[in-house]
């Protein structure tokens, strides 16, 4: 088995989906998109209203540390003022995008 060590993600799969709505109370968070482009340029088209897309490289290391921050009712918010929250997933090495 060995010694267990934290696993580096080189990639992961975002959906951009309807922003959270209050819960219980709680006012989600506000938290600015990292990556340049806004909402409707990210990725493609994934069902009905949703886009999808495979994040890696520089961009990777703009957005995970954001992505680690954040929770559930996180709102992320593009540079047109647009929001959205994320459902994310890595990616295991070899493994194709499933926004496709």
């Amino acid at each position: 088995m060995g010694q267990s060590s934290p696993y580096a993600p080189t990639s992961i799969a975002v959906l951009l989906t309807p922003p959270t709505d209050e819960t219980s109370g709680i006012t989600p968070k506000e938290t600015p998109w990292p990556l340049s482009g806004t909402f409707a340029t990210f990725g493609s088209q994934y069902g009905g209203q949703d886009r999808c897309g495979v994040v890696s490289g520089a961009d990777l290391g703009k957005l995970l540390p954001v992505v680690q921050a954040s929770n559930a009712l996180t709102r992320f918010v593009d540079s047109s003022g647009a929001k959205e929250s994320l459902l994310v997933r890595v990616l295991l090495p070899g493994e194709s995008s499933p926004c496709e």
